[in-house]
């Protein structure tokens, strides 16, 4: 597996698409090529034919749901099935899911089940609200539980939890979030062929890419420098799932 091919359409928040684009360009000593693709290009479909991870990135999956809904969204599964991987963060990871349950019992409560489906079961959020469309008012550090690295501080902002369906086993449970009774933050899963981890938190978002000028990601930053070498093996615990290579120290 030689390629990363990274979604950049509409609903992708920029921020998230440049982290998780710097965080992918350093897997495996930079051996990887990494490539956007508009929705357009994963409709058209001719990437699904390659050896490759697709990744999902964070902003807001409604969008995701709108542009890729019929086509977009087989391309997507035939990839995953015939042995390609998914790797969805925050809004990619609600969008890897058969529903999302987002704001449920707020005016702008969203319950969507155009969805890749990849996970059998309800992404449900903000774990942590509010979450603010408009500003970074919702992120947060906050504390998960990984099963290889342990815990630590990861950036937050808007993510979900993952409840299967009832007798859905066929996962694993990658992180919980200690300070929400354990509720679940990110999941393995085979499909078909191929691999998937979905991730309700930011780990593409360094200390150093929070901008400094914003008056919620600011404070963070000296929080976060703390647990990034935990954030490191987090990645590299990821990208073990995914068969792949991680950043090497």
């Amino acid at each position: 597996m030689e390629k990363i091919f990274i979604y950049s359409d509409k609903g992708v928040g920029m921020q998230s698409f440049f982290c998780a684009r710097g965080c992918l360009r350093g897997w495996g000593n930079g051996k990887y090529a990494v490539k956007a693709l508009s929705a357009a290009e994963v409709i058209e479909g001719s990437w699904a034919n390659e050896e490759a991870l697709f990744v999902m990135p964070g902003g807001a999956s409604t969008p995701y749901s709108e542009k890729l809904k019929g086509e977009g969204i087989k391309r997507i599964r035939d990839f995953v099935k015939n042995g390609g991987s998914y790797l969805g963060i925050c809004a990619g990871a609600y969008f890897g899911a058969e529903r999302t349950s987002f704001n449920k019992g707020m005016p702008d409560e969203i319950e969507n089940e155009c969805q890749t489906g990849l996970f059998k079961g309800t992404t449900s959020g903000p774990v942590f609200p509010p979450y603010d469309p408009d500003s970074n008012a919702g992120c947060k550090a906050v504390e998960i539980d990984a099963r290889g690295t342990g815990k630590f501080k990861v950036f937050y902002n808007g993510g979900c939890s993952f409840q299967a369906d009832e007798g859905f086993k066929d996962y694993e449970t990658v992180a919980v979030y200690s300070q929400k009774d354990n509720e679940i933050a990110a999941v393995f899963l085979p499909f078909g062929a191929g691999r998937v981890v979905l991730s309700g938190v930011h780990f593409e978002f360094s200390p150093g890419a929070l901008d400094m000028k914003d008056a919620y990601q600011a404070p963070l930053r000296n929080i976060l420098i703390e647990y990034e070498n935990k954030r490191i093996s987090f990645i590299n615990e990821i990208a073990a799932y995914l068969r792949m290579e991680g950043i090497t120290k």
